[in-house]
């Protein structure tokens, strides 16, 4: 299947995850990996924060006693980052185009690491989409996701208000791949899940409409290793599982959005 380009697409955020075994002395490799890529990540913080689990929900993410010192590089309007701590590497998006750019990021971004460091084993590949879907004032969700994602008719026929509307599935798509897609409708004032609010604080999310329904449809599509493998970090091995979850979200999100949505409202 072809996938034209949307120019006005609900996308709020994507992130990868690069998960790999511990580098107890990854403050030590900073300073390098930094400077190798401030030209396009000019701006860096260093936190020291909890222990955080990104997983997607409506419920706070989970939070460990243990602290923990992360790294963030950041472009000069904070749309692109890269998230570096002792045990993971995400590379977020703000602005998003096409999947190819974003997949040079994250090459650019886990070789220059790789280099530094000298990673040993890949324990994980993850790949998140955010859609915030607002409707015009003249329309409805239903315009937008089809309605396997939605209240279905009888329970709609209880009253013309919803307030909220949750789905979740989680499917097995093979060689380890596993996608977890959320859907979040109704009057919650929200763009994104709030581990991702909590998570990358300083985002400038879409502003909710306080008199219309929205949606939150979440892709979280990762790839982990049987647990008598243990593969190599490689960069071509990593981005090639990136690709492969690519793959599943996008038809996800296809499938899942009505045609007129991508044909008309985001073209």
């Amino acid at each position: 299947m072809e996938y034209q380009k949307l120019t006005h697409q609900p996308l709020s955020i994507v992130l990868a995850e690069f998960k790999f075994s511990a580098v107890l002395l990854m403050e030590k490799f900073i300073a390098g990996i930094q400077e190798d890529l401030r030209d396009e990540y000019p701006d860096f913080k260093r936190r020291t924060g909890h222990t955080i689990t990104l997983t997607p929900g409506d419920e706070a993410p989970t939070i460990t006693d243990n602290s923990v010192t992360y790294w963030e590089l950041s472009s000069e309007d904070r749309s692109q980052l890269i998230r570096i701590d002792p045990e993971n590497v995400i590379v977020a998006s703000t602005d998003y185009g096409r999947f190819p750019t974003f997949l040079k990021s994250c090459q650019r971004a886990i070789s220059t690491i790789h280099d530094h460091v000298g990673l040993k084993i890949l324990n994980r590949v993850g790949l998140r989409y955010c859609d915030t879907v607002i409707p015009a004032p003249d329309k409805e969700l239903s315009d937008y996701l089809e309605p396997e994602v939605l209240p279905g008719n009888a329970v709609i026929g209880l009253s013309n208000f919803i307030r909220l509307h949750r789905s979740e599935t989680s499917l097995d798509t093979g060689e380890g791949k596993t996608l977890k897609i959320q859907v979040l409708a109704g009057m919650h004032q929200l763009a994104v899940f709030p581990d991702l609010r909590h998570t990358f604080s300083e985002v400038q999310w879409p502003e909710i409409p306080k008199d219309h329904a929205t949606a939150i449809l979440d892709f979280d599509h990762f790839w982990e290793p049987p647990s008598k493998e243990r593969p190599s970090f490689a960069v071509d091995f990593a981005s090639e599982k990136l690709a492969e979850l690519h793959e599943v979200a996008r038809q996800a999100f296809w499938d899942l959005t009505t045609s007129k949505a991508k044909m008309e409202y985001w073209k």
